[in-house]
């Protein structure tokens, strides 16, 4: 799968990149097709905002959180995420 990032307002942070690659590999399990995944990190004043965009097959998941702690965030917008892969993968199972 691709991953890309982007940093806004800060500089570039490794151990950041690892965090959320670890976070990437377990939604995995939920879903072997996803291909993408574009993730934005944004400092605004306080706020440290963490967006994530996955593309699968069949659809685009979206996902944005704002806290004032970024790992923080990044755990918020996992557990989202989590939620519509979830929800997705039992759409695709009760149709067929």
């Amino acid at each position: 799968m691709q991953t890309r990032y982007t940093f806004r307002h800060m500089d570039t942070a490794p151990a950041l990149q690892r965090y959320m690659d670890d976070k990437i590999d377990r939604l995995q399990k939920f879903d072997d097709t996803l291909m993408t995944a574009d993730i934005t990190f944004t400092v605004e004043k306080r706020d440290q905002i963490v967006e994530v965009t996955l593309k699968t097959k069949g659809q685009v998941l979206n996902a944005v959180h704002k806290s004032e702690d970024m790992y923080a965030s990044c755990d918020m917008i996992f557990e989202k995420l989590e939620r519509q892969l979830r929800r997705h993968k039992e759409k695709l199972k009760s149709h067929h």
